[in-house]
């Protein structure tokens, strides 16, 4: 895995051990970015974070500011050591807490938001929900799931793009009228 473009063009990122981390292949996120087009002068959230993968990408193609989130401490050690491997640390703030804590209490708005959940349970669709108040005019959302995995969209969101790769399914939102 390593960061794609910008930058930190290049960089091998580490990714935590385990199973509960799945790293987005360095393929698809190329794939991501295309569908996206420019992320300069964005903020971005990267929501389950796991190495910062997503989010790094983003800051290392010249977003200004990120913010990564992970429940798990593994995972965010590593989120911190791929930021100073980028030298992108100063533009980023990490935070260990579940998405629905973070999400309720957060004040900060996004033009670009990660999300990458478990793959089991509801977690995409709760985190959906809470997010619209956070988010900027014109912000995009890019979700990741397994393709076998039913997927509801909530009520505000209008799907953008929407694209297979193997067994992984990528889709961008943006609100509605």
């Amino acid at each position: 895995m390593r960061v794609v473009s910008g930058s930190a063009k290049g960089t091998k990122l580490l990714s935590p051990e385990g199973l509960e981390a799945r790293p987005t292949l360095d393929r698809v996120k190329e794939a991501v970015f295309s569908m996206l087009g420019s992320v300069t002068y964005t903020r971005v959230l990267d929501l389950f974070s796991g190495s910062g993968g997503l989010g790094i990408e983003a800051l290392s193609r010249g977003a200004v500011f990120g913010i990564f989130v992970d429940r798990s401490e593994a995972s965010l050690k590593v989120t911190k050591e791929n930021l100073i491997k980028t030298h992108l640390e100063d533009k980023a703030r990490c935070f260990r807490q579940d998405y629905e804590t973070f999400l309720k209490n957060n004040s900060e708005k996004f033009d670009l938001v990660f999300l990458d959940p478990p793959y089991k349970g509801d977690m995409l669709y709760k985190a959906l929900v809470l997010l619209k108040d956070m988010l900027l005019e014109g912000a995009r959302i890019v979700c990741e799931m397994d393709d076998s995995l039913p997927c509801e969209i909530p009520e505000g969101y209008v799907l953008t793009k929407d694209k297979k790769y193997g067994r992984c399914r990528v889709f961008v939102l943006e609100l509605g009228d």
